[in-house]
């Protein structure tokens, strides 16, 4: 049994699921205790989301192999990459627009940060160039200019879903604790760390044909927050 267990918000959210029934125990001990994290059931929307990381930024799988594309094996397209692997590129390519669009310098990629018993592994770590912004129609100082902000990328067919646990329909979002319990557990982890409630976004890219595209700002109280602690105590604990 490993003796170095970090919780992750990864390992938070699989604890629910086996304490709900959505996740086999034996499964879960085998990729927790027994370090078999990088042998995980990966399923074909992981691996589009993992290549569509890569291409966005070269961001690589915590666990497991460099990605790779699918390959149509027949007919015409033999030998080329398949579409959907192909549109996850298009949207690769619009991730760094929309980054630059919005002045978001990427600083770190893939950073790990660690505090006593916790693990976050993040997407990107940028700097918010903006020396303003807009807050109810009106231009006004920018209070993250030149501090590091957490992003995380997301490339989901679910981008207007509002009844799915993973859905990010805005009007349901706030109540997906499934969702919410990253951007908790990384401003958590950071704050511990640095002193500071870093600022976090989820970058969200549609996997579907309309290549549609969101930035979400996640503000959260820090209370819930600094309550975080307890909830990754009792975790670890059970």
């Amino acid at each position: 049994m490993s003796k170095d267990l970090l919780i992750s918000q990864s390992l938070l959210k699989d604890y629910e699921d086996y304490l709900f029934g959505g996740m086999c125990g034996l499964y879960f001990q085998k990729i927790y205790f027994f370090g078999m994290k990088s042998k995980r059931l990966t399923s074909k929307e992981m691996r589009l989301g993992q290549w569509f990381e890569y291409k966005a930024f070269g961001g690589l799988p915590v666990y497991g192999d460099k990605p790779k594309p699918d390959y149509y094996v027949q007919g015409p397209n033999k030998g080329f990459v398949t579409d959907e692997f192909e549109r996850a590129e298009v949207q690769a390519e619009n991730a760094r627009e929309l980054l630059e669009a919005h002045e978001f310098k990427v600083k770190h990629v893939s950073p790990e940060m660690v505090f006593e018993n916790s693990v976050t592994h993040m997407d990107l770590i940028c700097t918010d160039m903006k020396e303003t912004v807009f807050r109810d129609r009106k231009e006004v100082a920018n209070p993250d200019f030149l501090l590091e902000v957490i992003m995380d990328l997301k490339y989901t067919g679910l981008l207007e879903d509002k009844w799915k646990d993973i859905g990010w329909h805005l009007d349901s979002l706030p109540e997906k604790r499934k969702l919410m319990l990253q951007p908790t557990h990384y401003k958590w982890v950071y704050a511990a760390k640095k002193k500071r409630i870093p600022t976090f976004y989820f970058a969200l890219f549609s996997s579907k044909a309309d290549l549609d595209r969101k930035l979400i700002r996640v503000n959260m109280d820090p209370e819930l927050i600094s309550k975080h602690e307890d909830y990754v105590e009792k975790a670890y604990d059970e």
